[in-house]
This record gives structure tokens, sequence and C-alpha cells, in this order.
């Protein structure tokens, strides 16, 4: 053994942990930012879920949107129109009656009449092509429900296309 040597191991082992370099401490995380993070989000979530206002209560709610019910069927008969191509489509149609509304009335009063005279308006400026296809005739029953809604007002529920030929 040299001077130096002390003979025991644990000496020996001290000196070359301490000449050995030191690995670096774990940095310890901080729960303070995401803490931060979910009582924010948790505000945020209950001022979105809040309600804005006071729901109407009971009457007050009935009365802003009454309900229209659908009443009788007055069926317009058939009448052949002349498209601008010159072609033809022979058009019937059905109005729904809101309840309390007689078809009977409608029919004889001369509302049928008004309604044929904005089906042959409406229709003759129209090409087979725009009555041919369901996207047109989609458009078409659109334009008689608008139409309906002028002449009929609060009288009315829907329109059918009960019949549609071209020719």
């Amino acid at each position: 053994m040299s001077a130096t040597d002390t003979g025991t191991p644990d000496a020996d082992e001290a000196t070359q942990r301490s000449s050995a370099p030191e690995a670096p401490a774990r940095k310890k995380r901080s729960n303070l930012l995401p803490a931060i993070v979910i009582a924010v989000g948790l505000v945020v979530g209950a001022f979105l879920m809040k309600p804005s206002a006071p729901a109407p209560e009971g009457d007050a709610a009935a009365e802003e949107e009454p309900e229209i019910l659908p009443g009788e069927m007055a069926t317009i008969e058939p009448i052949t129109l002349n498209l601008s191509d010159g072609h033809y489509l022979r058009l019937g149609v059905g109005i729904e009656l809101v309840e309390g509304v007689p078809a009977g009335e409608f029919l004889e009063g001369g509302d049928a009449d008004r309604f044929k005279d904005l089906m042959i308006s409406e229709v003759g400026g129209m090409t087979i092509e725009q009555v041919s296809t369901t996207d047109g005739r989609e458009a078409l029953k659109s334009t008689l429900r608008h139409g309906a809604e002028e002449l009929y007002g609060e009288e009315f529920s829907e329109i059918y296309l009960t019949e549609a030929v071209v020719q």
C-alpha cells in the first residue's frame, strides 16, 4: 500500500464521488399556472352558461308565437299554362287553410280565382328547364307560397303542388 492509500474502501468511494460531476437537481414545477388556467376557464364557462334574460312565463310565451293549426284543404283545379319557351305546364295546387277557415267559402268567394291569376302571372315567365327539375318545382312552390301570403294573409298555412305535368 502506498502512503496516500489509507486502505479503507469508504475513503476511495468518497473521493470518487466528489470528483464525479453532480447530477442536475430536479426543478420543482409550480402548480400555480395550471390552477389559474382552470379557474379562469370555470369562470368563463359559468358566464357563458348563465341565461341573459329571464324566460317569459306562462301566458306571455303563448302570446309571442300563436300556434297555427292546419285546417281544411282547398283544391284549385289544375290549369294548363303556357311557358315562355313554347312548352306547357298543367299545374294543380292545394291550399291548406288554417283552422276555422272553411274551404267551401274560400273557393266560392273568388279566392280560388285570385290564386289562379297568381299562378298564370308567376308561371308564364318560366321555362321548361325551370319547372322540370326538383329545385325548379321547389322554387315555383316558394313563389306561390309568397304570393299566397300576400293574397290571403293568415288564412292559409301551406301550399301543395297536386299536379305538375310538363309538355
